[in-house]
């Protein structure tokens, strides 16, 4: 193993390890959410799916089934397995119509070991999502960004809370960026594909395939990213495939293959992973789209005070609660800052991605983050309600962006510094 690799592997472990220290001390002090209730409640689709008890009553179609994508209830089921919870143990789901007392009274409410265990694996995720963002912002803009970046992320009560609670947050921002890294890395390979292992780009685009399959069976707003996948296939194909058909009609042969290869591992991915959809693949998905519309409009006049009805609301709530309330400055006034970073961090990821299509740069990530970027935080733009977690990737790009304009702008100013400070001495 070669030294800089050796230092790189070393300094990411420190990173997790950094990351750990935070993430894991104090779970069981997470403010609490009504909704862990019924993730923890319906985590017995984990022996069912890993038994392989394909017909039981746990994919009947009923509230539960149609309500959530089961990866997260996996995701749980496995950690409480391991800490000795059993389906015995589970607590009943919450019962949305009565108070709290009451829920507490019919055993809604989860032990508190069977919390802790159910909690840490989201934490575990939400760990080494932000290590995989430190990975890209470094690609991307160098260290200084990069480690800004795990400050600031860690900082944030924002994502502190949503990628620790026992809900699906951590598991669909985990395989989001577990699907850039992919991309990134199929990418990288397709340009120069390497000789003793021409098969490594279309195993890395079918393994991304399958994480945004497993994105979309966490919240169905997942399988997005499947668009910034396909964008950046095709940017790599028109601009930076070496060798590349010169006819229009083979780079298109070539982009539609290699989009159809992550398109449909995703699909295979996506339904494979949930029994209930199998009886009418077609019909029953389409069926969870349609109840999700429609209880979000439920939820709507049942909250009419966090609905967001107008087009007005839409521009005054949404970017009020990414660019300040959530955001990583989030003191009063901070949300023309705040947007000014993220414009500038942004604008520079566009710039990097001019460079990389040009030729001038041979690293795809710039590219990654961008189209990812863009792809997973547009759903959070269409949200019927006003509620914290449907902000989670807004908030987590927008943050990245923001380290990079800062990280800039020090380099800017040092170097103006330097620059200033340099005395010119001419002979007599």
């Amino acid at each position: 193993m070669k030294k800089t690799t050796l230092l790189a592997t070393l300094e990411f472990l420190l990173m997790i390890v950094f990351l750990g220290a935070f993430y894991f001390r104090d779970l069981h002090l997470v403010e609490f959410h009504i909704d862990e209730s019924h993730w923890i409640g319906t985590s017995y689709m984990f022996e069912a799916y890993f038994k392989g008890e394909f017909w039981s009553d746990a994919w009947d179609e009923s509230q539960p089934t149609l309500t959530n994508p089961p990866v997260p209830r996996y995701v749980i089921g496995i950690s409480r397995f391991v800490g000795g919870y059993r389906i015995p143990d589970l607590n009943r789901r919450w019962d949305y119509e009565h108070n709290r007392n009451f829920n507490l009274r019919r055993g809604a409410m989860p032990s508190n070991g069977l919390l802790w265990w159910s909690r840490l694996p989201m934490a575990l995720l939400g760990v080494f999502s932000l290590a995989m963002g430190f990975f890209l912002l470094c690609k991307v803009g160098g260290r200084l960004p990069a480690y800004l970046w795990v400050i600031f992320g860690v900082a944030n009560p924002f994502m502190l809370l949503q990628t620790r609670r026992a809900m699906a947050e951590a598991s669909i921002l985990f395989f989001v960026m577990l699907a850039a890294l992919c991309c990134y890395g199929a990418i990288r390979t397709l340009r120069q594909p390497p000789e003793k292992a021409p098969w490594l780009p279309y195993l890395l685009l079918g393994l991304c395939g399958v994480c945004i399959g497993l994105a979309g069976e966490s919240k169905i707003n997942g399988l997005s990213v499947l668009v910034g996948v396909v964008a950046s296939i095709a940017a790599f194909v028109l601009w930076q495939q070496k060798d590349a058909p010169t006819s229009k009609a083979g780079k298109a042969r070539r982009i539609l293959g290699l989009s159809a290869l992550v398109s449909v591992v995703t699909v295979v991915v996506f339904l494979g992973s949930y029994p209930y959809l199998w009886p009418n693949l077609l019909g029953r998905t389409l069926k969870i789209a349609q109840n999700r519309v429609e209880e979000m409009r439920y939820q709507s006049t049942q909250h009419p005070s966090d609905a967001i009805e107008t087009l007005e609301q839409r521009l005054t709530i949404i970017p009020r609660r990414i660019f300040q309330d959530y955001a990583v400055f989030h003191f009063d006034g901070t949300r023309v800052l705040n947007v000014a970073l993220t414009v500038l961090g942004a604008g520079l990821t566009a710039w990097k991605v001019r460079a990389w299509a040009i030729g001038r740069d041979d690293d795809p990530a710039a590219l990654v983050l961008l189209t990812f970027a863009l792809t997973a935080s547009v759903p959070a733009f269409l949200t019927l309600l006003d509620w914290d977690r449907y902000y989670l990737f807004p908030v987590f790009f927008s943050t990245g962006f923001i380290m990079l304009a800062i990280g800039w702008l020090v380099k800017q100013a040092r170097r103006w510094t330097l620059d200033r400070g340099k005395t010119v001495y001419r002979p007599k």
